[in-house]
C-alpha cells in the first residue's frame, strides 16, 4: 500500500490533502469500526487505490478519531464517500456500494488507459525519447478507437523516425473535420521527405556509376543539381546532361 495514494486524514494535513484535490481526484472516505458496512467497505477502497497507482488519492477520516473534523462535512451516514476535484466535492456516496459503482464514479474524472498512454508518450517526446513514445502512441490510438488528436500526435513521431509511409497510412485515417493546419502541416512534412528521397539525379547519378562522389552523390540535395553535372530545364521539366562534363561522370 503507497503512502502517497492513501493517507489518514488530521487537522495538520486536511487542508494540504483538499489542495491536492486541484491536481488529482481525492476520494474522501469518513468510517468508523464500529459500522459492519466501513469494515467491507474499506478492503474494497483500498484495493481500488493500489490498482489504480497513483491517480487519486484515498484520504481516511476516522470519524471517531477526528469527530471535530467530521463534523464539518455535516455527515448523515456512515460510511460516507466525497470525490473532490480542483477543491470541490464532485460526487459521492453514503452506504454500502458495490465496487462496480466506485469504479464508475472514479471513471467520471480520472483519465482514460489511452489518455495515460499518450501523456507518457507525450513526456518522453519532450525528452527527445521518439523510439520509447512510438509502441505507447500505437497502442493509444487503438485503445482510443483512432482518435485523431492521439493520430497525430502518432504520425507526428513517425515522420521525427523518418518513417513517413507509415504516416502517411495514419494521416488518411484522420476525418476531414479533423484535418486541421496541424494536419495540413504533417502533410507539407510526409511530401518533403518524398521530395528529398525522389530527387531525380540521385537514381541517375547511381546508374553512371561516377567515380568521384566528392561531386556526383546519391542523395545531394536538389538546390546542388548544378554542381553535381546536371541542370534542370524549367519549361520541360527534363534533366539534360551538360556539354562539358569534368567531374569524371561517365
Amino acid at each position: 500500500m503507497s503512502v502517497q495514494n492513501i493517507v489518514n486524514i488530521t487537522e495538520a494535513n486536511l487542508h494540504q490533502t483538499l489542495e491536492q484535490s486541484m491536481t488529482k481526484p481525492v476520494l474522501f472516505y469518513f468510517w468508523s469500526e464500529r459500522s459492519q458496512h466501513c469494515l467491507e467497505l474499506t478492503p474494497v477502497l483500498e484495493k481500488l487505490a493500489a490498482q489504480y497507482n497513483g491517480q487519486f488519492i484515498l484520504a481516511k477520516l476516522d470519524c471517531d478519531a477526528e469527530q471535530m473534523i467530521a463534523s464539518q462535512f455535516g455527515l448523515r451516514a456512515i460510511p460516507t464517500v466525497y470525490l473532490f476535484q480542483n477543491g470541490q466535492p464532485v460526487d459521492g456516496f453514503q452506504g454500502p456500494q458495490p465496487e462496480e459503482a466506485i469504479r464508475a464514479l472514479l471513471d467520471k474524472v480520472l483519465p482514460r488507459e489511452d489518455e495515460l498512454k499518450a501523456q507518457q508518450a507525450a513526456a518522453l517526446m519532450a525528452e527527445g525519447k521518439h523510439d520509447e513514445a512510438l509502441p505507447l502512441l500505437k497502442e493509444a490510438w487503438q485503445l482510443s478507437g483512432q482518435n485523431s488528436e492521439t493520430g497525430l500526435l502518432l504520425a507526428e513521431t513517425l515522420i521525427i523516425l523518418k518513417r513517413s509511409e507509415d504516416a502517411e497510412v495514419v494521416l488518411k485515417t484522420i476525418p476531414l473535420q479533423d484535418q486541421d493546419t496541424r494536419y495540413q502541416g504533417l502533410v507539407a512534412q510526409i511530401e518533403l521527405l518524398k521530395t528529398s528521397r525522389g530527387y531525380p539525379g540521385n537514381s541517375a547519378v547511381a546508374a553512371a556509376g561516377c567515380r568521384q562522389p566528392c561531386r556526383c552523390r546519391a542523395g545531394q540535395p536538389a538546390g546542388t543539381a548544378a554542381a553535381s553535372g546536371w541542370s534542370q530545364r524549367r519549361g520541360a521539366g527534363t534533366a539534360v546532361q551538360p556539354s562539358e562534363n569534368r567531374s569524371g561522370c561517365r
